[in-house]
């Protein structure tokens, strides 16, 4: 527990010093493949939105199976290297971003067990399964704590880019 790296630690002490590099490697390959995954579903999900209408228009180029996102994926990149140059410059280290990051995922999770409560069908074993799931995604959001005020402020400013969205569309054709 005292280790910068106790995985590495633990692996060179079953088998042999040596280990820590294939775990060091192996964490670095499965950061990457989960970074990667983030990334291209977070530009595929912004030029969707683009499309639709939840996000600007020009986000929606590459919004069609089989295209490239590539404007959103840029967004995505730039907010990214913002995030990573702010988080150098004040010093904080990384635990209060994959703090953040947490209370993101974890409040989608609620969000998708909360609809999955509402379309399975009412005593069946889904709907059993997901009512186990929520219990467990709420006592998550519980120790997410301060960390939830993040996607609650992104949340906030959809429905504000929504609303305003909404009142000038009503207004041009009204």
């Amino acid at each position: 527990a005292d280790s910068a790296a106790p995985l590495g630690e633990l692996m060179a002490r079953g088998l042999g010093g040596g280990a820590r590099w294939l775990a060091a490697g192996a964490a670095l390959l499965l950061t990457l493949g989960a970074m990667n995954a983030y990334f291209a579903g977070a530009a595929k999900l912004g030029s969707a939105l683009g499309r639709d209408g939840g996000l600007p228009g020009w986000l929606g180029r590459g919004s069609v199976a089989g295209e490239v996102p590539r404007r959103s994926l840029g967004v995505v990149a730039a907010l990214s290297f913002l995030t990573l140059a702010a988080v150098g410059a004040a010093g904080i280290g990384p635990r209060p971003l994959v703090l953040l990051t947490t209370g993101s995922f974890v409040t989608v999770y609620a969000i998708g067990v909360a609809a999955a409560l509402r379309l399975l069908p009412r005593r069946s074993a889904g709907w059993y399964a997901a009512v186990g799931a929520l219990a467990a995604v709420a006592a998550l959001l519980v120790m997410s704590g301060r960390y939830l005020l993040w996607p609650l402020a992104v949340t906030g400013a959809a429905l504000l880019y929504l609303r305003r969205r909404r009142a000038a569309a009503s207004g041009a054709s009204g």
